[in-house]
């Protein structure tokens, strides 16, 4: 169950309050095997129940500095459920991992420039997560390695996006999107093991800077043609696909370009030309160890071109 409300004062200032109750159950029953790969040996050692309730908050107060700019500032704060992690394991033993708790402090601007051609709007934030859940690989002995869900200490996110659209003619739009985020772990004691910590280190999947940037081209031919064109490109500098940052689970920077042209018609009819990864980049865009702790790796497709013909029922 939720609420919220938003109260109006002096005409340009706005405070909005919200509270979320959630009360999740979740039931468990583990099969478990001496042996990874002999099904036959799996036996059922018990089940568990465990319930989450959890009031959830937040705070906003907005200015408008004039009919077509804002500036707000809000806390909300927010959880996620625990559970247990089953993920081929040989044990029940220490599999139930706690639920997450996160925090998020954000101040923005939102405005519209120019006839409102220009929109420009841009936002810092701080995020904190206590027990925050973390996936990753673990070297459990005799070549093999596990698949947990654990809790980290402590993590944290701090950063700026910036999105922007400029209407550049009556056919012609840019748009414009960056984040540039500092994501790491603030303590995360024994996570490679007894003894090894991931403090400092950057939480997986969290690049420091990602960027998109795209130009359409739109044209009435007449009264149920239209021509379009779109191109665009991203960026995403290098990260982990792990916590411990180690070398052979870094995938490197990646960038993309894509293009599509093509024509609609009455509304029903759309045919195009595309294009995916034009420039042919080879971007690792998944690297680990497997189970057997053999290194491996996934690809994005190389460059890739075709036609499409879509008809629309409505």
């Amino acid at each position: 169950s939720f609420g919220q409300g938003t109260y109006h004062w002096r005409e340009s200032w706005h405070f909005t309050a919200g509270l979320r109750y959630t009360d999740e159950t979740k039931d468990f029953e583990g099969f478990v095997s001496p042996d990874y790969f002999n099904a036959s040996a799996f036996e059922r050692q018990g089940e568990q129940s465990q319930d989450w309730s959890q009031v959830s908050w937040k705070l906003v107060a907005a200015y408008d500095f004039n009919e077509v700019s804002m500036g707000y500032a809000s806390i909300t704060n927010g959880f996620k459920s625990g559970g247990w992690n089953a993920d081929f394991v040989t044990s029940l033993d220490n599999i139930y991992f706690e639920e997450e708790h996160a925090t998020n402090y954000e101040i923005g601007y939102k405005s519209k420039y120019y006839d409102n051609k220009l929109t420009f709007n841009i936002a810092a934030f701080v995020t904190k997560f206590t027990d925050f859940q973390v996936f990753q690989f673990v070297t459990v002995g005799e070549g093999q390695t596990e698949l947990r869900l654990t809790n980290a200490g402590e993590a944290s996110t701090q950063g700026i996006e910036l999105d922007t659209q400029f209407n550049l003619s009556d056919n012609f739009t840019l748009n414009f999107n960056a984040s540039f985020v500092e994501a790491v772990f603030d303590s995360f004691k024994d996570g490679g093991g007894a003894g090894i910590d991931y403090d400092g280190n950057m939480l997986p999947y969290a690049p420091e800077l990602r960027s998109y940037i795209s130009l359409d081209y739109s044209k009435h031919l007449d009264n149920d043609k239209r021509l379009y064109a779109h191109l665009d490109a991203n960026y995403s500098s290098e990260t982990y696909s792990n916590p411990n940052n180690a070398n052979d689970h870094k995938m490197p920077e990646q960038h993309t370009i894509n293009a599509r042209v093509g024509i609609e018609i009455a509304q029903s009819w759309n045919i195009s030309l595309w294009a995916k990864n034009l420039t042919d980049e080879t971007n690792l865009r998944f690297q680990d160890t497997s189970f057997l702790q053999i290194p491996r790796g996934y690809y994005d497709e190389p460059r890739k071109d075709g036609q499409s013909i879509l008809y629309n029922y409505d």
